[in-house]
C-alpha cells in the first residue's frame, strides 16, 4: 500500500513539474506547435487589434486586444487556472498583456516575446 501511494504521488509531483516547466519553456511563437491547444487548459491568445487579428492569426489563438478598454474586463472572464499563451505583433503589446493578466492574478502565462513577424517569416520560409 505505501508502494502505490509512494508511486501515485510521485507520479503526481513529477505531471505537475513537467507542465510547469512546458509552459516556461515556450517563449517564441515558433514553438507553439509544441503545444496541444485542442486540450482546453492551453489557450493561445493574439493581443493585437481586431483588424490584425482578421487579417492573419495563428490558427488556434482567440482574440483579446490589449488596446480594448473592455481588456480588462474580457481576461476577468477567463479561467486564472488555464495555460495563456500570449503574442502580438512584435512581443511589446504581449508583454503589456502579461503584465496585465499576472496582477489580475493569472499564473500559468507565457508571452511569447518575438511575436507575429517570427512567425510570419517562418511560413514564408516554408512555402
Amino acid at each position: 500500500m505505501k508502494n502505490l501511494l509512494l508511486t501515485v504521488v510521485s507520479l503526481f509531483i513529477f505531471t505537475a513539474c513537467n507542465t510547469q516547466r512546458t509552459l516556461a519553456d515556450i517563449s517564441s511563437v515558433n514553438q507553439t506547435g509544441q503545444v496541444n491547444f485542442e486540450k482546453k487548459r492551453n489557450v493561445l491568445i493574439d493581443v493585437r487589434t481586431p483588424e490584425e487579428y482578421n487579417e492573419s492569426h495563428i490558427p488556434g489563438a482567440i482574440n483579446i486586444s490589449v488596446l480594448s478598454e473592455d481588456f480588462d474586463s474580457e481576461i476577468e472572464k477567463l479561467d486564472k487556472n488555464k495555460n495563456y499563451y500570449l503574442y502580438c505583433k512584435s512581443g511589446k503589446r504581449s508583454t503589456k498583456a502579461f503584465e496585465k493578466m499576472e496582477e489580475s492574478g493569472f499564473k500559468h502565462l507565457s508571452n511569447l516575446k518575438d511575436g507575429f513577424g517570427a512567425y510570419q517569416k517562418k511560413e514564408e520560409n516554408e512555402q
